[in-house]
């Protein structure tokens, strides 16, 4: 913004020359550049607009009595914003503000005006951290009716601790029934938010004040599960060079398993599950650490798969080793997943494991001896 003296040799411009807007604020004659206000068309927005030219067609075709009962409506009420203070609006305003809560809830259009008065606000309003989401939870003023009754609750984006949210910061985040008490968001990074929720009566579409509570997502914290070796061992598939004693690699100790495979010939796949992994409900599995002890191995290649229910997972992990003797070969890292969209109740599953072959780039035949199988799965909450 520029400041003028004197803008276009008078004591005053006012409007749009070209790309230039001339305006006074103040006392202060200035000068801008026009700005194009931005419309970025998202799903929320398109919906918005969906539903309020869905209500304005049904006003224009309801008959003049019940549109004179509306604007009658307008004189006798008031309306409340989100701070408690009232404001006067139009018959038009309050059949758009009634029906467009009724449609956004999938409920018909109304076409005559409230009877019953307005909700009243929440009695109490809370949230609290639970895990990586935030759990919300409020109460009705006492010997209100919960039927028909649901609460719409607003969160706001990211924000710093010290700003104070208001309702154009933020968008709808659910309905949910009013008797329900309680609603846990999804997962939100660590930050400060604003909820708004107010009550909204289904059969005419009026709604309460609204009401607000600050929250302060806290900092993730880190920690593992496992390590932990296997409970079950076995060969896959397709059984042409098998190993021997697959239950072995069930803990670190003397025994092993072993395969003898030709060079260049892959082996079949020694398989390990039942970690008895128990990662927390809420947490965000942020990687996945695979470690193979060998006994004894000639130089080859090594490749590691994580599985679960389903069947394979992911990428799988090839390293191309010289021989090794009583050394543990990792794969992944506290922050590779593998590819893999791995969340708790994944690592949780029985069949939750990894397999390994082995291929020999040494002539003739190789024995290669694998004594255990080990995981280790990092989270955050």
């Amino acid at each position: 913004m520029v400041k003028l003296i004197d803008p276009l040799g008078s004591t005053e411009a006012r409007g749009r020359i070209g790309g230039t807007v001339y305006n006074t604020w103040r006392g202060i004659s200035y000068a801008r550049v026009k700005v194009t206000p931005a419309n970025p068309n998202t799903a929320a927005r398109l919906a918005a607009r969906a539903l309020a030219k869905l209500c304005t067609k049904r006003w224009q075709t309801i008959s003049d009595l019940q549109r004179s009962w509306w604007n009658d409506y307008a004189v006798e009420h008031v309306l409340s914003d989100w701070r408690g203070k009232p404001k006067r609006i139009s018959g038009f305003n309050w059949f758009m503000k009634a029906n467009f809560n009724r449609v956004a809830l999938s409920l018909a259009i109304v076409d005559t005006p409230p009877v019953d008065p307005a909700p009243g606000a929440l009695a109490t309003l809370s949230a609290v951290t639970s895990g990586n989401a935030i759990a919300i939870s409020w109460t009705l003023p006492p010997g209100y009716p919960v039927s028909s009754q649901s609460l719409d609750i607003w969160l706001s984006y990211p924000m710093s601790s010290g700003r104070q949210p208001k309702i154009e910061d933020c968008k709808r985040l659910a309905f949910s029934p009013a008797e329900a008490g309680s609603y846990s968001t999804p997962a939100v990074v660590p930050a400060s938010y604003g909820i708004f929720a107010r009550v909204i009566h289904e059969t005419d579409g009026l709604a309460s004040p609204w009401r607000l509570v600050k929250h302060t997502r806290e900092a993730i914290t880190f920690d593992e599960v496992g390590p932990s070796y296997p409970t079950l061992g076995v060969s896959l598939a397709p059984i042409i060079f098998p190993w021997s004693d697959p239950e072995y690699i069930c803990d670190l100790d003397t025994n092993y398993a072993s395969c003898e495979v030709p060079e260049g010939e892959a082996t079949d796949f020694l398989f390990g599950s039942h970690f008895d992994f128990s990662p927390p409900a809420f947490c965000s599995i942020l990687g996945v650490l695979a470690r193979i002890y060998v006994s004894d191995c000639p130089a080859g290649s090594f490749e590691a798969q994580l599985f679960d229910s389903t069947g394979p997972i992911g990428n799988p992990m090839i390293s191309i080793l010289p021989a090794l003797s009583d050394e543990w070969i990792s794969f992944g890292s506290s922050s590779d997943k593998w590819g893999a969209a791995l969340t708790g109740p994944i690592l949780a599953q029985d069949a939750f494991g990894i397999r390994f072959s082995y291929i020999p780039f040494d002539p003739g035949d190789s024995i290669c001896s694998i004594d255990a199988f080990e995981l280790t799965g990092y989270y955050s909450t």
